[in-house]
């Protein structure tokens, strides 16, 4: 059997990504986990699959777009229906319209527009990463909530849309990127005289049927994230690739055979 170099088949399964990066989810997720189990969202961080899984990218537009207002709840339901009917030429294009169909009607079933506090609500169309102590945190906070209080102050906050269940999934792991919402807005936030209410900082996990907001200790959390950042950067170079699965190099070993076996003149 042809034997491919280790280094080939890691860069046909894996990117390798060379700045520290992670995003909100797996920095909460970090925070909850057990040390044996940090290492791998590290990694995981450092070398993600090639092959991306399915997002639930247009779930979370649709979802955003009825709760500001701009279509019914009877739309996005059809919305959904519209979804798992599409004709597909491929496989992963099905799982992917079921995976979004499922994210609305979860949305709607389990949590709703009712949850969410009366307040402003506006879509982000692009939500730009921070840097904590060297790594680079990549967010996705698509809708910006605000609020005028009684004493005419300004109040902001925002909402994140938690669809799947990762390593640590839990109150624990909403409580943590909560607190990130928390506290990216208190970092970024160009409205000088406007406070960040932990009231409107918030996690709609949909998996769990919660809403979870910011919690009153959420500036402390935000600094522990950001100590945890520094111990992310140092480790990050160290990590070694995951091995492949043996069923996947099978295929890539195979692919390979093929391949020389057309290219070796006769």
């Amino acid at each position: 059997m042809t034997e491919l170099p280790t280094d080939l088949v890691h860069r046909l399964q894996h990117w390798t990504v060379r700045q520290p990066t992670i995003s909100a989810f797996d920095l909460a997720e970090y925070m909850v986990a057990p040390e044996g189990q940090r290492e791998a969202i590290v990694r995981r961080s450092r070398f993600p699959a090639a092959m991306r899984a399915p997002s639930p990218a247009e779930a979370r537009f649709e979802i955003c777009r009825h709760l500001t207002g701009e279509l019914s709840a009877e739309h996005l339901a059809r919305k959904a229906a519209a979804m798992r009917t599409r004709l597909v030429a491929r496989e992963t294009d099905y799982v992917r319209n079921r995976l979004n169909a499922d994210g609305i009607d979860g949305f709607q079933s389990r949590i709703g527009d009712g949850a969410l506090p009366a307040c402003r609500r506006q879509m982000q169309i692009e939500t730009h990463p921070v840097y904590l102590e060297g790594v680079k945190v990549t967010a996705d906070i698509p809708l910006r909530l605000d609020k005028t209080t009684a004493a005419g102050r300004m109040r902001l906050g925002g909402l994140v849309l938690r669809f799947g269940r990762g390593i640590m999934a839990g109150p624990e792991t909403a409580q943590w990127l909560s607190s990130f919402v928390h506290g990216y807005l208190r970092q970024t936030s160009t409205a000088g005289n406007a406070d960040i209410g932990h009231n409107l900082c918030l996690v709609a996990d949909i998996g769990a049927a919660r809403l979870f907001k910011a919690p009153t200790d959420a500036i402390s959390r935000y600094k522990a994230m950001q100590a945890a950042c520094a111990d992310i950067a140092g480790q990050w170079r160290m990590l070694a690739p995951p091995r492949p699965a043996a069923r996947q190099l099978d295929d890539l070993v195979r692919l390979t055979s093929e391949q020389s076996t057309r290219l070796t003149p006769a």
